[in-house]
């Protein structure tokens, strides 16, 4: 059934190529020659109109041109074609598909894991209609009333990096052991056992370092605002920069953190990064020259300090401003280049 969803879906992506405009399963050439359903069918001319959307999308930000996806992922059933009930005795859910033969149903008797029943028990919780399927696994999903965020607690900022997963405001860091795990990733073999393997302990290192943050006390978490760090080519974005960065994945930080944040009730505020850690929080002089490395030394009054933490500082001074409704989102209007001296009240 997965081999015949994929070859649908891959049909509807070279119908609708190069996707400028929109398109319905009415409005191009029948899929023939095929087993799927008609519900299975629309599910897969949905999806590859969502391909399409999404890859459109990162041309706009990247302004790189992509070429045809080829779709190898699983399925996504909507309500028509996927069924969620309870089952019985040991088997504690039960999930209903729709099958390749005309009239019968694929019915796959499994379990509950620790995390469904986790989500299952929050107030309010219900198993939402639909399912996702692959070669591996059955990914159900929980809908969850969406609670006020918490009044009482500190605010704290985030700086991300590569050498170091997260620095907090107060000086915390996460994720150390991260840098040696981008080498050992820039050494394995493309494809090889040992790179996914690796590609799983940063993930895994992801998700424990994010829970690690003193989320009981907090009420407000600021983020930078990163986009596109890895695209573009300038002086900057040198080949060593490149190798260095490919392992680096910022993006699965920040959401993470945004999860957690909904989770725990914990409003996220993003904020932007520009020249956070060039900025002196003692005397507010902004100067490249400022940071080497990981080491910040302001050129004025002498200040050291990391630097990921005085970008998390900074970050912070943004947060509040952000809280307090100024005028100017970025907390600090960033100097357009040359150094510069940036005031502000806190």
């Amino acid at each position: 059934m997965l081999e015949s969803y994929r070859a649908a879906v891959n049909f509807y992506i070279r119908e609708m190529w190069p996707g400028d405009q929109k398109y319905g399963i009415s409005t191009i050439r029948k899929l023939v020659h095929s087993r799927l359903p008609a519900n299975l069918r629309n599910v897969a001319c949905w999806q590859a109109q969502n391909i399409i959307k999404a890859l459109r999308a990162a041309e706009k930000e990247t302004k790189d041109v992509a070429g045809m996806p080829h779709y190898r992922g699983g399925a996504n059933l909507v309500q028509t074609a996927a069924k969620i009930d309870d089952g019985k005795g040991s088997f504690d859910l039960t999930v209903t598909i729709s099958s390749l033969k005309s009239g019968s149903r694929i019915v796959i008797p499994t379990k509950k894991t620790k995390r469904l029943n986790y989500w299952l028990e929050k107030p309010g919780a219900k198993l939402c209609l639909g399912c996702y399927i692959n070669d591996k696994c059955i990914i159900v999903f929980v809908e969850v009333p969406l609670r006020e965020p918490k009044q009482n607690g500190k605010t704290m900022a985030v700086d991300i990096g590569i050498n170091k997963l997260l620095v907090d405001s107060d000086g915390t860091q996460y994720g150390k052991e991260l840098k040696a795990i981008y080498a050992k990733i820039g050494r394995r073999k493309p494809g090889s056992k040992g790179k996914s393997r690796a590609r799983a302990e940063r993930t895994n290192i992801i998700e424990r370092e994010a829970k690690h943050l003193p989320w009981n006390n907090l009420s407000v978490i600021g983020v930078e605002n990163l986009k596109n760090l890895k695209f573009g080519k300038s002086k900057k974005r040198n080949k060593k920069f490149r190798k260095a960065t490919t392992p680096w994945t910022y993006r699965h930080a920040l959401d993470r953190i945004e999860q957690l944040a909904q989770e725990n009730r914990v409003r996220l505020v993003r904020y932007n990064p520009a020249y956070t850690s060039q900025i002196c929080p003692v005397c507010g002089k902004c100067s490249k020259t400022n940071r080497k490395g990981e080491t910040f030394k302001c050129v004025r009054c002498g200040h050291t300090a990391d630097a990921d933490l005085i970008g998390a500082q900074n970050g912070l001074v943004r947060t509040l401003r952000i809280l307090g409704g100024d005028s100017s989102p970025s907390g600090f209007p960033p100097p357009p280049h040359g150094d510069k001296t940036v005031s502000w009240k806190t």
